[in-house]
């Protein structure tokens, strides 16, 4: 069956001679797809009058339509609004009874055969500098366009990646036009340039003396070719002008990060120096390499893949989003069974089904030649709302005295966000991170704006060094295991105030052990690397032996 045949029997059952009306009734609404998106140029078809043809719009650029109707006669008249959907078998249809005044009726279709999107879409971002200096980045990179940026302080430029000097402090309103012979698109965003403040020459009793951290983490990667790979970070409550390392291997290297991997197995002691405006500070560090940082490869069928239906308001929730996990193998080639005759071989999908039910979707993958399946049973039913505004959270991981925070936005766009770190501090991006002048508990709140509304969680973190067991005199403490949570690895930093061989454990919250291992500590800050990559998530404890006395335990998390 047609669209036409559809209008034809609907027009049979649209007029009830009941009452007489006069006046104008006025019937408008918005189409959209499952993606959220306004659908333009789409057709809706209006039936009323049995007398009269039925009328057909198209929706504007916005996805709006709208049609304004006389009462002719002494009928009730009940109006049927009609769209096609491009994943169903019949159009889509509402009612709307003939009254003074207007009704709104919207529409969700899903995303299949919609209109391309404007080929000059993008987006672009900057860095602003303490000299007044900001890097503008425009994305994608569209064969053919030409980027124009209006600064706002009357100058132009023109370049996918440009920097403009702006010669005074202050908010400048930046747009940039995208546009090739056959499209065009404005963005739109305000830069604000603050310079950095020279400080004041100390005066002569000014005390040099800082203080400086360093963190280094097995950097685990599936792909990986070189084993014992780490990554060297250097931190300090001053402003830092240069680091150097001496990596204890005859290497050297500079930048506040950095990468090394280590040819051998051993004990290598790390000389960092970090350099400030008013001081220096030398930290030496005894980092402990094995051969077992970096997992094996992965087996090529140890595949997965996670799915959400997506909330769509007022309608049957029968949109799923699909996502592939391979476990860091790269598949030659990918295949979805969606269980109802529909297929695809993208990563990630999507897929709307016909009606609620549940079906069996089968991941299919070759890698490596070797042919890997996996079946899921999909439940898709229920009428569900969209996520309210303030359904916002944020996560954070702690090393000593620093912490790193990331805002998650459930999907939402936000027009303004604010960290308060609770100390008197402040941050205004999505992932931020902060470092605190002493150990303790801080309650750190996101407060985030969605679309007008104001939002905000709070959390309360603990920072600062780890504190030695009562029962230690061996001057021998676990004082950081980072990143915690972890993903593949942990780096445990082990504080010795002698020369040791002692044993590390870590095991479960049933005391089952799972690694075990002998590490001679060097007095000073050692750093002992793990592998749990192939851990279950859960907690679990590391404890630290000496002359077979417990002398100092850490626990952390893996997810």
């Amino acid at each position: 069956m047609n669209f036409r045949f559809y209008l034809n029997v609907l027009l049979v059952f649209c007029s009830i001679s009941l009452m007489g009306q006069t006046g104008k009734f006025r019937i408008f609404g918005t189409v959209y797809n499952t993606d959220k998106k306004t659908v333009a140029d789409w057709t809706v078809a209006i039936l009323g009058d049995p007398n009269t043809p039925g009328i057909k719009l198209q929706t504007d650029q916005n996805g709006n339509y709208e049609s304004t109707f006389e009462a002719s006669s002494n009928a009730r008249v009940v109006y049927q609004i009609l769209v096609t959907d491009p994943c169903q078998n019949v159009p889509l249809v509402q009612k709307a009874e003939f009254k003074i005044g207007e009704e709104r009726h919207d529409f969700v279709i899903c995303a299949k055969n919609n209109p391309p999107a404007n080929p000059c879409d993008g987006r672009y971002d900057f860095v602003v500098h303490p000299d007044g200096t900001v890097e503008f980045h425009a994305s994608p990179e569209i064969k053919d366009a030409r980027y124009y940026w209006d600064f706002g302080d009357g100058q132009n430029g023109e370049g996918k990646d440009i920097k403009h000097n702006y010669p005074n402090d202050g908010v400048y309103v930046v747009v940039l036009t995208i546009g090739t012979t056959t499209c065009k698109s404005q963005f739109t965003a305000k830069v604000e340039v603050k310079r950095m403040v020279t400080p004041p020459t100390p005066p002569a009793s000014f005390d040099n003396g800082c203080c400086g951290k360093v963190h280094i983490g097995a950097l685990v990667s599936p792909q990986s070719t070189t084993p014992n790979l780490f990554v060297f970070n250097a931190g300090g409550d001053f402003k830092i002008i240069d680091v150097s390392w001496d990596f204890g291997d005859g290497t050297t290297g500079t930048g506040i990060d950095t990468k090394h991997a280590y040819a051998n197995t051993g004990k290598y002691l790390v000389v960092t120096t970090i350099k400030g405006e008013f001081c220096t500070v030398i930290i030496n560090t005894w980092i402990h390499v094995n051969d077992v940082v970096n997992p094996p490869p992965p087996n090529p069928c140890n595949i997965d893949f996670m799915f959400t239906s997506s909330p769509i308001s007022s309608t049957a929730n029968l949109l799923v989003k699909f996502q592939a996990d391979f476990k860091g193998a790269k598949p030659d080639k990918i295949s979805w069974d969606f269980g109802d005759g529909s297929s695809s071989t993208d990563d990630p999908t999507s897929h709307v089904y016909a009606k609620a039910g549940e079906y069996k979707v089968t991941l299919t993958a070759s890698i490596n030649g070797a042919i890997c399946q996996i079946t899921k049973v999909v439940k898709v039913s229920g009428r569900v709302n969209p996520p309210g505004p303030c359904d916002i959270d944020f996560s954070f991981a702690t090393s000593m005295l620093s912490a790193k925070f990331q805002a998650d936005f459930k999907g939402a766009k936000p027009d303004k966000i604010s960290w308060d770190f609770g100390d008197g501090s402040s941050s205004s991006d999505a992932a931020t991170s902060h470092t605190y002048s002493k150990a303790g508990e801080y309650k750190v709140t996101l407060f985030v704006s969605i679309n007008g509304v104001t939002c905000q969680v709070t959390k309360v973190i603990k920072v600062g060094t780890r504190t030695m067991n009562p029962n230690n005199n061996t001057a021998i403490v676990i004082y950081d295991v980072s990143p915690n949570p972890a993903n593949d690895a942990v780096t445990v930093s082990i504080k010795s105030g002698i020369q040791a061989l002692v044993t590390l454990t870590v095991g479960d919250v049933t005391n089952v052990s799972l690694i075990k291992q002998q590490v001679s500590l060097e007095p000073g800050d050692n750093q002992v690397p793990l592998n749990v990559a192939n851990f279950k998530p859960g907690v679990y404890v590391i404890n630290l032996y000496y002359n077979n006395k417990l002398v100092s335990s850490a626990k952390f998390q893996k997810i």
